[in-house]
């Protein structure tokens, strides 16, 4: 629905121009992992993710979680949800306060 909880408990939305500043290239087996994080860009960081090669399986939070110890919090009150991301596929996720992994 393009909406979620934002940092201080509020409505977050896609933002209406993309200011993405870098590009960083990763490439995965389909038997690779990537922990729980979230990119230090905090509430500027808007993740564009291309997905080429082995399908990986993304998982994020709902909900915002900028640092280690709210992100505990968060995996103890709610499910990820779960991505299947193919080979073309594009995601567009608020990288910065959305806790995120990929799942081998």
């Amino acid at each position: 629905d393009g909406e979620g909880e934002g940092a201080e408990g509020g409505a977050f939305c896609f933002p209406r121009e993309y200011a993405l500043r870098s590009v960083l290239g990763l490439g995965y087996r389909a038997s690779d992992d990537m922990a729980w994080h979230t990119d230090m860009a905090g509430e500027e960081g808007w993740l564009c993710s291309i997905s080429l090669g082995a399908t990986a399986r993304f998982e994020y939070l709902p909900a915002a979680a900028p640092s280690a110890r709210r992100r505990c919090v968060v995996q103890n009150e709610q499910p990820p949800v779960k991505v299947d991301l193919e080979c073309g596929d594009v995601l567009l996720l608020q990288g910065g306060l959305l806790p995120h992994r990929i799942v081998g």
